[in-house]
Formats: structure tokens, C-alpha cells, sequence
């Protein structure tokens, strides 16, 4: 294994990373323009998330790349003898730190999207409510078709 190859995997990841912290921004912005019924900014942030989503994607793409040429598992990856085989000893330390926190910041993202889903349940609720109110169980028309 070269120690760039090391180096070119730590690199990965924390390019990787930070992607995922800005997704974390983008989903904490979302759920507050969810909260206020904004859906002019819901659009806009929705469009921004697909956009970062494609990033991460390409960040991972390429991370999988190099975890296929240094013959790496996805197992492999939280043993550090086997890291410290394929990385050398610094790199492998250096890379199952950077995955630590490359894990936390994941796993904000999955809760903070989970509670985001459950928001936006919320508010569809609250819509359908609403328009039943007004509509008396649809027995009144909102908008004359006519006009």
C-alpha cells in the first residue's frame, strides 16, 4: 500500500464529512421554513438538499474507490489491526478518529431528517384540518372554478 493511498482515504473522508455537515445545515434550515409553512423557502432548501445529496454521493463514489483499491470491507474499516495493515499505523489511528466523528455528524443527519419527516407530518395534518374546517368536510367549495 502507498501512504498516499492512506492519505488519499483520510482526505476522502473528510471531504465526505464535511458534505454531511453541510446537510446538516441545509436540513436544520428546512425544518424551520417546515415549521412556518414557508413553502416558497421549502422549495428552495428542497432544491439545495438535492444538490448536496449528488455531492455526497460523489463523495462516497470516490471513497469507495479507494477502499476498493487498498482492498478494504466495509468490516475492515472499525479494525484497526487490519487498518494498520493496509494505512500504516498513523494513518489507520488518524482515519478511525476522522470515522468518529464522520459517524456523529452521520447520525445527526439521520435524526435530525427522521424528526424533520415527523414536522412535516405535522404540518400536513394541520393543512388538512384547516381546509376541512373551511370546506365543512367539503361541503363548501373553496375556489369557484368559474371565476
Amino acid at each position: 500500500m502507498a501512504d498516499g493511498d492512506g492519505n488519499n482515504l483520510i482526505e476522502a473522508t473528510k471531504h465526505e464529512a464535511a458534505e454531511f455537515e453541510k446537510m446538516l445545515g441545509i436540513l436544520k434550515r428546512k425544518q424551520g421554513a417546515i415549521g412556518k409553512l414557508d413553502t416558497e423557502e421549502i422549495q428552495k432548501i428542497v432544491g439545495e438538499e438535492l444538490d448536496e445529496l449528488n455531492n455526497i454521493r460523489l463523495a462516497e463514489e470516490k471513497r469507495a474507490a479507494i477502499f476498493k483499491r487498498l482492498a478494504l470491507s466495509g468490516s475492515d474499516v472499525n479494525d484497526p489491526r487490519t487498518l494498520a495493515a493496509k494505512l500504516g499505523r498513523e494513518n489507520s489511528e488518524d482515519y478511525l478518529k476522522l470515522q468518529a466523528g464522520f459517524k456523529q455528524v452521520y447520525e445527526q443527519v439521520v435524526q435530525l431528517n427522521n424528526i424533520t419527516n415527523v414536522v412535516l407530518l405535522h404540518s400536513i395534518a394541520f393543512i388538512r384540518q384547516n381546509i376541512r374546517i373551511l370546506t365543512d368536510n367539503g361541503n363548501r367549495k373553496l375556489v369557484d372554478k368559474k371565476a
